[in-house]
């Protein structure tokens, strides 16, 4: 992940993924690979619980480019 980051020319980007990353995987305390889809789905949940309309939809539809 820090490579992918890393690789984003925004530091405000770089700022806001690395903070969507870490929300999400702090609520998927088996990580990513050992992760079902229902564990998926909680994870995004828990991460944006509390958050606006358009928050979740920012961290869950952020682009894959900067």
């Amino acid at each position: 992940m820090a490579s992918w980051l890393d690789s984003l020319r925004s530091a405000h980007s770089r700022r806001d993924f690395a903070m969507t990353a870490q929300r999400f995987l702090a609520a998927l305390p088996m990580g990513p690979r050992a992760a079902t889809v229902e564990d998926m789905r909680d994870a995004i949940s828990a991460a944006t619980l509390g958050v606006s309309a358009a928050t979740v939809r920012q961290y869950t539809l952020r682009p894959n480019n900067d």
